[in-house]
């Protein structure tokens, strides 16, 4: 299995290759199931899905657009890595598996997710005075205290 990544018309394209099976059964999972997992990180469904399957060049790469291009960052829905909020990478950073994976197959950003949903990251007084918004936590005045 390969996993590599261009950037092409302000994208990202997941490009994945195998031998053994050749990719089309990622055709096949998707037409069967509506959605595909890669690489132990991308849940791909029709909609990411950017090349056909073709019999004379069974081989060829499939290819996902996994992010786009907002300013300086690449955006990430967070459908694609089961995350609760979309995630941006900014664009110097150099895109490979092992940025997504750790080295046993664990999926790094679900796991820092979870982390970031967890009650003890917000530090307060009064826990019941905090809001979450996505990636970060942001405390909030009590409910008739103005500045």
């Amino acid at each position: 299995m390969m996993i590599s990544f261009k950037q092409e018309n302000n994208k990202l394209i997941l490009s994945y290759s195998s031998d053994q099976p050749s990719p089309e059964w990622v055709y096949h999972e998707i037409e069967k199931s509506g959605k595909v997992s890669i690489g132990k990180a991308f849940s791909f469904t029709k909609n990411e899905l950017k090349t056909t399957f073709d019999r004379e060049n069974e081989f060829d790469p499939v290819e996902f657009e996994v992010a786009t291009k907002e300013e300086e960052y690449y955006r990430f829905h967070r459908n694609l890595m089961s995350l609760e909020c979309d995630l941006f990478i900014h664009e110097s950073v150099d895109f490979e598996r092992k940025f997504f994976v750790a080295e046993r197959g664990i999926s790094i950003f679900p796991k820092i997710d979870d982390i970031l949903r967890r009650p003890w990251c917000a530090l307060s007084t009064n826990s019941q005075n905090y809001q979450r918004s996505c990636g970060r936590i942001e405390f909030a005045e009590p409910a008739g205290q103005q500045d």
